[in-house]
């Protein structure tokens, strides 16, 4: 198991990744989060032989919802701003295109 910066690793052809960026739409930890690098990478990986799964609300018209669930999404000190968000966890196969 390893836990990085998506920038900075190149995994093994066959191995399983769980990726849980920052959501779109939301504040990103504070932080600027590239999400068309990120799914770029993604697919990358992907196309070299790794099982690439991840957390998001959204996704590219090329990935596959394997799983999902409605929650109330709220920030902890704003409870007056909670709204119902649907997780989802997304696979993509190159060879499922």
């Amino acid at each position: 198991f390893t836990e990085a910066d998506y920038r900075t690793l190149t995994p093994p052809s066959g191995c399983v990744v769980y990726a849980d960026p920052p959501y779109a739409g939301t504040t990103g930890y504070g932080k600027h989060f590239n999400s068309k690098e990120f799914w770029s990478v993604m697919e990358s990986w992907a196309g070299f032989g790794s099982r690439v799964f991840v957390s998001e609300y959204s996704c590219p018209a090329n990935w596959w919802v394997v799983w999902q669930k409605l929650r109330t999404r709220d920030m902890k000190s704003h409870f007056t701003n909670a709204v119902q968000v649907t997780e989802k966890l997304f696979y993509h196969e190159p060879e499922l295109k």
